[in-house]
């Protein structure tokens, strides 16, 4: 550990201000691990707040336990893992030695990460900060991701290695590397792939600038949105978060038990369940801000989330996004062959229409409602009322109900 720590040290450029304490634990006891982390870390009204939110845009099914999900994954597949509030890291007990040095590298760095900026902090759960923490994220993995290749070249006497996105991003290999990888919901296995890949890319583009110097700047500094992540000149700019209400009532739909804003980042990866990600790139681009708020009374369940976008134009693409989404086949829908081959056709023409008129809203036989309306730059979504039981989910409310909530939303400012 003092060893590969000097490495890391010396090449990624950070200064050892402390010893890293580490222990290797096997697969049970990561599991023990993960479940503890979890609980310390997000509140439960969080998780239920994000599977609610998954499920509400038709990502993952009814029965979706998104808790046990991310438990098992990372606990069957987790190489390791830094602790910044124990400053301890710990190493999967199963790995091969090439990975563990692999892994070793990686969390050294966010070891050294912490000791000069202290990562705790930009790491911690807050209510509203999603995006704000995923941005957090993506500039720590990407560094640690960048500067592992950098000291493995080092080790290995050979030149580094220009890791780009592109090639982390080959989806193949990295779900033929992590079978479960595979088995999870696509909407969840590019959430926990896009600090990596966003990351690394905002990293390059710093070193590019000015070395590592550039990214201690954004260690210090810490991007404020994942938009700055996706666009570092709007990091070096220093491009604020637009003002937005908060969201309220109305007292039909209940409490609010969850807040939170998506982010351009999370924008993005909603909008590739429903068309590839170079259009979905597109779609998401010129955000502006947004917020949501997933809503409880008894069984019922529903989501309003609101949009601002840079420009009017920028804000009818995320609208015909949005409208493809509402319109796709609810997962688990049946449908026969004829109609299935002429939906394509039919769900163009309907969001065409959304994006001309402003309004669209969707039935869906389980979550109820996904209605949006866009006035200018605003975009304002409802999603549900549903009702949730033990047994099934079915749909709740209807369309001009829906509608006129969403409108309400599109009118705040």
């Amino acid at each position: 550990m003092a060893d590969a720590l000097a490495v890391v040290s010396r090449v990624r450029g950070l200064p050892i201000r402390s010893v890293v304490p580490g222990k290797r634990l096997n697969r049970e006891q990561l599991r023990a691990e993960m479940v503890r982390l979890m609980a310390e870390d997000t509140p439960p009204e969080a998780l239920r707040g994000n599977a609610e939110l998954l499920f509400a845009l038709d990502t993952v099914a009814w029965d979706f336990d998104f808790q046990a999900t991310v438990t098992e994954l990372y606990a069957g597949e987790l190489a390791g893992f830094y602790d910044p509030k124990k400053k301890s890291m710990v190493l999967a007990a199963d790995l091969p030695e090439a990975a563990e040095r692999v892994a070793l590298y990686h969390e050294l760095v966010h070891a050294l990460q912490d000791q000069s900026f202290q990562i705790a902090d930009a790491v911690g759960w807050r209510e509203e900060a999603s995006d704000e923490l995923a941005a957090h994220h993506a500039v720590l993995e990407g560094d640690a991701t960048s500067a592992m290749m950098d000291v493995l070249a080092a080790v290995q006497g050979t030149e580094p290695i220009r890791m780009t996105p592109e090639m982390l991003q080959a989806e193949s290999v990295l779900t033929e590397a992590s079978p479960r990888l595979a088995l999870v919901p696509s909407v969840l296995k590019r959430s926990m792939l896009a600090p990596y890949l966003d990351g690394l890319g905002f990293v390059l583009a710093l070193r590019d600038r000015g070395g590592f110097p550039e990214v201690d700047r954004a260690l210090k500094e810490r991007p404020s949105s994942t938009e700055q992540i996706l666009h570092v000149d709007k990091f070096l700019a220093k491009e604020p978060v637009q003002a937005l209400p908060v969201i309220t009532g109305p007292a039909e739909l209940g409490e609010i038990t969850y807040r939170d804003v998506i982010g351009e980042q999370g924008l993005r990866i909603v909008f590739e369940e429903g068309m590839p990600t170079r259009a979905a790139v597109a779609a998401a681009s010129d955000w502006g801000a947004d917020r949501l708020a997933v809503f409880s009374a008894g069984e019922q369940r529903a989501v309003r989330w609101h949009l601002v976008f840079d420009s009017e134009s920028a804000a009818r693409r995320a609208t015909a996004a949005l409208a493809r989404l509402a319109l796709r086949p609810e997962l688990g829908e049946e449908a026969a062959a004829s109609s299935q081959a002429l939906r394509p056709f039919a769900e163009a023409h309907a969001a065409e229409l959304a994006v001309q008129s402003g309004r669209l809203c969707q039935l869906r036989p389980q979550r109820g409602p996904f209605a949006l309306v866009r006035r200018d730059r605003h975009v304002g979504v409802t999603l549900g009322p549903y009702r949730r039981t033990r047994t099934n989910v079915r749909a709740a409310g209807d369309c001009p109900q829906a509608l006129n909530w969403a409108d309400q939303l599109a009118r705040a400012r």
